[in-house]
C-alpha cells in the first residue's frame, strides 16, 4: 500500500477513529519490533525426529512394500 494512500485514508477518519488507529499502531509496533524476524534453524531431513521412527519395529521388514501393501488393502490400489 503506498504512503499517500495510508495517509489520505487517515486523514479521512474521525478524530475519535484516528486515535484508535494510532493506538493499534503502537500495540502492532511493541507485538512486531522493526526488523526482528524469527529465525527457523533449518535440520537435514535426516535429522528430523520422525525419520528412523520404525527402526526397531520386527514387524516391518521393507517399509516401501509395507506402506504398499497398506495402501492396497486401505485404498483398494494395486501397486
Amino acid at each position: 500500500m503506498a504512503m499517500p494512500r495510508i495517509l489520505q485514508d487517515f486523514s479521512s477518519l474521525s478524530p475519535e477513529a484516528q486515535k484508535q488507529l494510532l493506538v493499534y499502531l503502537d500495540y502492532l509496533k511493541t507485538r512486531y519490533p522493526a526488523g526482528a524476524t524469527k529465525k527457523v534453524k533449518k535440520r537435514k531431513l535426516k535429522d528430523e525426529p520422525f525419520i528412523g521412527m520404525w527402526r526397531n519395529r520386527t514387524d516391518i521388514q521393507n517399509g516401501a512394500d509395507y506402506v504398499r501393501d497398506f495402501r492396497r488393502r486401505e485404498w483398494g490400489r494395486k501397486a
